[in-house]
């Protein structure tokens, strides 16, 4: 399958315009298979993918989903961002004052045009935080070449998860 107009977003990028997270965002297309949304991020060399779904979800959101070469992700920061920055391109606005809808939930979003690019805020949800089960610390601690010894129940690992689960050392 082909797909028109893929773009290609780095998205946040810090201050100094370094850094940054190429991302895929193009317009969803009902007949494509999730293999073929895979298949974009990979073509287009992009860690992950954002697809811009038609219509608008029962609270207003605007339909997003993401996918990585191996499988569609719940939530994406750098997705949101590209894909909050595409539909302002669309766009002779300034600023867009929107919802987005992704992972079965939808939120404000806020994509702003300056001067070095555009600027997105959007609410990431509420942030769950845990502590590793002895399995996952014990994989943690080997991984970082140390000893149960080693680390003070304070200063143990956390599993954050604002959607994907991120590990905090």
């Amino acid at each position: 399958m082909t797909w028109p107009d893929v773009t290609v977003v780095d998205a946040c990028v810090r201050r100094d315009g370094r850094g940054g997270s190429p991302t895929s965002v193009t317009d969803d297309n009902p007949a494509a298979t999730d293999a073929d949304r895979r298949a974009v991020a990979a073509a287009a060399g992009t860690s992950h993918a954002a697809f811009l779904g038609p219509g608008r979800a029962p609270d207003g959101g605007w339909p997003v989903r993401f996918f990585t070469a191996t499988a569609e992700l719940s939530g994406c920061g750098h997705g949101a961002v590209a894909a909050q920055a595409v539909r302002l391109t669309r766009t002779a606005l300034g600023e867009l004052n929107d919802r987005q809808h992704t992972g079965g939930r939808s939120f404000d979003t806020v994509a702003i045009r300056r001067p070095a690019g555009i600027e997105v805020w959007f609410d990431q949800g509420l942030v769950a935080l845990r502590h590793p089960a002895p399995d996952e610390r014990a994989a943690i601690v080997a991984a970082l070449g140390l000893t149960a010894d080693d680390l003070h129940p304070t200063d143990a690992p956390r599993i954050a998860a604002p959607g994907a689960p991120r590990m905090l050392v």
